[in-house]
């Protein structure tokens, strides 16, 4: 896109057009992947909207878990919080979008604590979950940044509450944690 000033305007009325009975998954992920970060975002938006065909179109869901873009990722965790499930997608898929959110240095405060709360959940309805995710949760725990500390602690301190037996597992990573 040449235009970037227009490229939200222009992305949402493509979009419109595309969800009528010319849509496709492929069309569609174009504004996604676009390397205009105001393209992207019209995208989301337009994804977000329960009306759209995106909204609950599983393939584009598995495809977007997979983007390299930060600020997709970011927006994929936020859809998450406010929808119980993503269409097509299990938990287990959505483990790379938590860590890349998590690991992520440079943005996204808010959307490391959700989706470590997220973490957290998978862990409890899925204990054989946490060597996975456990470790990423340690990462956090060992944060510079306070609040990224404090959830994934409280995140660590509710897992041991509600399944003891990950509490050896989580010692093992934090051996400086001390239960009372």
């Amino acid at each position: 896109l040449q235009c970037e000033s227009m490229a939200s305007e222009i992305t949402m009325l493509a979009l419109s057009l595309l969800d009528s009975n010319l849509y496709q998954t492929d069309h569609v992920m174009e504004f996604f992947d676009s390397l205009s970060q105001s393209m992207r975002s019209a995208a989301m938006d337009w994804l977000e909207q329960s009306a759209s065909r995106g909204h609950n179109d599983p393939v584009l869901w598995a495809r977007l878990i997979e983007t390299p873009f930060d600020d997709t990722r970011l927006r994929i965790v936020e859809c998450l919080h406010r929808r119980t499930q993503l269409p097509g997608t299990e938990t287990d898929s959505l483990a790379p979008v938590w860590c890349a959110v998590i690991l992520g240095v440079h943005r996204g405060g808010r959307s490391k604590l959700k989706a470590i709360s997220q973490m957290q959940s998978a862990i409890l309805q899925r204990p054989a979950r946490a060597a996975e995710l456990l470790p990423v949760l340690a990462v956090a725990v060992r944060s510079l940044r306070a609040p990224e500390r404090r959830g994934s602690l409280a995140a660590l301190a509710g897992i041991v509450t509600q399944n003891h037996e990950l509490q050896a597992e989580i010692q093992r990573l934090l051996p400086e944690l001390q239960w009372i």
